[in-house]
């Protein structure tokens, strides 16, 4: 299920996002149509308030799509889905810490990561395959998440997983590739 979304992201929204980037940078005032964008300034008539940042959330007064609301409700979906003690910065409000026990029983931490398919169990290539589509967009596509005000966000999502991945790695030749509760 993540992989699906992070590849939804790389391909289909962040290309469109992104080229929605003029020189002027992103106002969510650009028209999109089927296969193609425009980048041209839009005509003012000395009312509008013109900002070079983004108002991630804020509809499109002309556009059909809100590509920066899009960003922003997918990297939730990713933090919906957390593991462990969650931060301060939560932004999940129904989402609670869980699963602080895992690994305990063999003396290892592995609280951390991103749950799998609305469930308790933690696949490590998924998420493996999953955080590393999601780097990737973010690198190739670092003016767009900048530009909708999700880069730390997309920072902050993908240090969640990457963190656990170390914490999963606990010897030499050891790494703990799933995690679940036996019930």
């Amino acid at each position: 299920m993540m992989w699906v979304l992070s590849t939804f992201l790389l391909i289909l929204v962040l290309p469109c996002f992104s080229s929605t980037i003029g020189e002027q940078g992103y106002t969510g005032n650009v028209r999109f149509q089927r296969g193609a964008t425009s980048t041209r300034p839009q005509k003012t008539t000395g009312t509008e308030h013109s900002t070079s940042k983004a108002t991630a959330g804020a509809p499109s007064k002309r556009g059909k799509y809100n590509y920066g609301e899009v960003l922003k409700l997918s990297i939730l979906f990713y933090e919906a889905q957390r593991s462990g003690k969650l931060p301060k910065n939560n932004r999940v409000p129904w989402r609670k810490d869980s699963a602080l026990n895992d690994g305990k029983q063999n003396g290892v931490d592995l609280t951390g990561g991103w749950y799998d398919a609305g469930d308790y169990v933690k696949f490590g290539f998924p998420m493996a395959s999953t955080v590393t589509v999601l780097a990737w967009g973010l690198m190739e596509y670092k003016k767009a998440y900048i530009a909708a005000g999700q880069y730390g966000n997309m920072l902050n999502s993908i240090k969640w997983a990457t963190d656990y991945f170390i914490k999963a790695h606990t010897k030499t030749n050891e790494f703990y590739g799933q995690v679940s509760m036996s019930i």
